[in-house]
């Protein structure tokens, strides 16, 4: 073996490890991504390879969802502790 084959085959060995750091890193970027995607959206989304548009969309609408359930839920607290019965307060507003 030559002195330059024996350069290029370092060099292609270097180069091959060098791939798979990437390969790896890469992989990894994916998985990592893959399981944020799924925390922020509950499960609704869970590609890496999905646009960003469509994850914020998602989460978005999940954020108000979740919202929107969390008002309802203090409504019905409260009217629970108010008590007033609906009637008495039309008949009240008539007598007005």
């Amino acid at each position: 073996m030559t002195a330059l084959e024996k350069k290029l085959t370092a060099k292609v060995v270097h180069l091959k490890k060098e791939l798979n750091n990437e390969i790896h890193d890469v992989q990894m970027l994916e998985e990592h991504c893959s399981r944020v995607y799924a925390y922020m959206t509950d499960g609704r989304i869970t590609k890496a390879t999905t646009l960003p548009e469509v994850v914020i969309a998602t989460f978005e609408d999940l954020d108000t969802e979740r919202q929107e359930e969390r008002d309802k839920a203090i409504l019905d607290k409260l009217s629970k502790e108010v008590e007033i019965d609906i009637a008495d307060v039309r008949e009240a507003f008539l007598e007005f």
